[in-house]
């Protein structure tokens, strides 16, 4: 070995994929409703920093796991552990309004209680479209670069631990 030569330290630590704050996740999320017109990638934020559901549970949310019949928000989902996660008065709103927005978009169909929440043209995403959707569409808006893995990082209660700021 040449005396000179360092070992390679490669680090998996989460400076490399910091979390957004709580005001960049709220920024970059009202962006995607109110100007980019991505309801479900924006609402995918509002849940995720919201909640602790992780984004494949997200990913599989429809419209009636959010919105009783009668139009009213339901109180809380059931995650995949058939835990009953709350649904705090805020996000309830927000689901509300998003709801409103999806359905009077022109281009749009009538929503059912079927279809899923996070669409783009009419389809369901998966975590791969996620990851594209948001590696490099938007990171203008908060002024950084969003890693796919910082939305792992950043939603649910990491928010929490990383910043101190609470959803409520």
């Amino acid at each position: 070995m040449i005396e000179d030569e360092k070992p390679v330290n490669v680090s998996h630590s989460h400076e490399n994929y910091p979390v957004m704050s709580w005001e960049e996740a709220n920024t970059l999320s009202a962006f995607l409703i109110n100007k980019k017109y991505d309801y479900g990638f924006g609402l995918l934020i509002k849940i995720g920093v919201y909640t602790p559901l992780l984004i494949s549970e997200i990913l599989r949310l429809k419209w009636g796991d959010l919105i009783l019949e009668n139009g009213k928000p339901v109180n809380f989902i059931i995650n995949n552990k058939d835990q009953q996660i709350p649904l705090n008065i805020e996000l309830k709103k927000i689901v509300l309004d998003v709801y409103e927005l999806f359905q009077a978009f022109p281009s749009s169909k009538k929503v059912d209680r079927n279809t899923n929440v996070v669409v783009r043209n009419g389809q369901p995403q998966n975590a791969t479209q996620v990851n594209r959707f948001f590696s490099g569409v938007v990171t203008n808006e908060i002024g950084r670069e969003i890693k796919p893995s910082a939305l792992r990082i950043t939603f649910g209660r990491r928010i929490i631990e990383q910043y101190g700021d609470t959803p409520e």
